[in-house]
């Protein structure tokens, strides 16, 4: 469909671009096309970067880079991608929290574990929701996930 709809826009898509419209989407229709046309405006091509910046959303590796290092003890390290994605791109701490979300069963982590992790994703969820200062609360996912790797180093 969205190569379909590219031919018939005359829009120069990559597939990359292709992908990206399917992930940020999450594979809604509306949302798919809407997007497309967003990233169409902003450019000849249309690949991945373009329609991660018009998604306003993380490339979803470079979230899984900074969990990794959250969760390795390197938090100095995942706070500056944070900070880069949060104030140099404009992504909206809720889009970080349930990308950071996405990356929680990927890491090796026993179930019960990955069970409390996803918990506690909800609760600074919850707490955004409630009015929380966004910066505390996804530093906050960053130090939890951090003290988790530690915990299971130990």
């Amino acid at each position: 469909m969205i190569w379909g709809i590219g031919e018939k826009e005359e829009i120069d898509l990559t597939e990359g671009g292709v992908n990206a419209v399917l992930r940020v989407s999450r594979r809604n229709v509306h949302r798919a096309v809407n997007l497309l046309q967003a990233a169409s405006a902003r450019g000849d091509k249309v690949d991945g970067d373009a329609v991660y910046r018009a998604g306003s959303t993380a490339r979803p590796e470079e979230v899984e880079n900074m969990v990794k290092l959250a969760f390795n003890g390197e938090f100095e390290e995942a706070r500056e991608k944070l900070l880069d994605l949060r104030i140099e791109r404009g992504i909206e701490p809720e889009t970080l929290l349930k990308q950071i979300q996405e990356e929680i069963p990927k890491l090796d982590v026993p179930e019960p574990v990955e069970i409390k992790l996803i918990q506690k994703m909800g609760d600074f969820d919850f707490d955004l929701l409630r009015g929380a200062n966004p910066r505390i609360q996804i530093e906050g996912v960053l130090t939890h996930l951090g003290r988790i790797g530690n915990r299971l180093k130990s």
